[in-house]
């Protein structure tokens, strides 16, 4: 379902920057704010600290790597060498 195109426009110029943390109750809805946003312009999503990084979003990275061939995003991490 696709909010309605006045708010969504307006929330997409709000944000220039987001943080996206690792809450596994919110994975989706992170997802989904992202999805939202790199409708209007390309989007650079960075993770950092990933051999820290818990399982739920790991997954979460590769559920977005894999899903969105057609959204204009790019993903970026960093993790020590042992990851």
């Amino acid at each position: 379902m696709m909010p309605p195109a006045a708010p969504l426009a307006r929330w997409q110029k709000a944000f220039r920057y987001v943080l996206v943390d690792e809450y596994q109750d919110t994975n989706h809805a992170q997802y989904r704010l992202l999805q939202l946003l790199a409708k209007r312009r390309p989007l650079v999503v960075v993770f950092e600290d990933l051999h820290w990084a818990e399982p739920t979003l790991i997954e979460l990275i590769r559920f977005i790597a894999e899903d969105e061939a057609n959204t204009p995003l790019m993903i970026v991490g960093s993790a020590r060498p042992e990851l």
